[in-house]
């Protein structure tokens, strides 16, 4: 048996009646099946969406984990919705996706996440704010090199510096136009494109 608090950060459709699972927890990220979910009777069926936090027990067969138990604390259903704070979360999982692997100590990442994520569902901030306060984090964790933004737009880059030292609660109380904080966050995202090679599927709708 193999216990774990983590989020789920994407669920595929497998099989006829499976899903593939990734989670993000203290420990990067873990892959695992979740077999048999999908049929109207299965009584795992409520704990394998996108966005469910809790801690998750699998069984193990060979290198594969297999969901098999689950003890919720938030699901974010209020979030799914309201189209523009859905887009900045999955933004976040994009990153995180792209950021992290497995077997890695991201102790301090997961807990961010999870505050970042509060923030966006209960909280007052702007989807762009807390997206770009991610993106800082994410830049900062992995080494991206941002500097390059100064050059070419000095108050952009003074946005991300400021948004670099703000907690994730303090998002919404940054002094910034929410087209400021869109242009930050578009040139940021530019360089994750550059250096990862990252393509978001939420980008544009955070920015419109």
């Amino acid at each position: 048996m193999y216990k774990v608090q983590g989020i789920i950060i994407r669920s595929v459709e497998y099989k006829e009646k499976d899903k593939l699972l990734t989670f993000f927890t203290p420990k990067g990220l873990l892959l695992a099946s979740a077999r048999g979910v999908r049929s109207p009777k299965s009584k795992l069926k409520q704990y394998c969406g996108e966005m469910t936090f809790g801690d998750f027990s699998f069984t193990e067969k060979g290198e594969t984990k297999i969901l098999s138990g689950a003890e919720i604390y938030d699901s974010f259903y209020s979030v799914w919705g309201e189209y523009e704070k859905f887009a900045a979360i999955t933004y976040c999982f994009e990153l995180t996706e792209k950021c992290f692997s497995n077997e890695e100590e991201t102790s301090s990442e997961f807990i961010f996440l999870i505050k970042l994520m509060k923030e966006i569902v209960y909280g007052q901030s702007l989807p762009c704010s807390t997206a770009l306060r991610y993106a800082v984090f994410c830049a900062e964790s992995f080494g991206v090199d941002y500097s390059q933004i100064e050059n070419y737009d000095k108050e952009s880059f003074d946005v991300i510096s400021a948004f670099s030292k703000c907690s994730a609660e303090d998002c919404g109380i940054m002094p910034y136009t929410e087209a400021t904080v869109k242009k930050a966050l578009a040139l940021l995202n530019n360089v994750f494109n550059n250096f990862l090679s990252f393509k978001s599927s939420t980008i544009k709708i955070i920015l419109k």
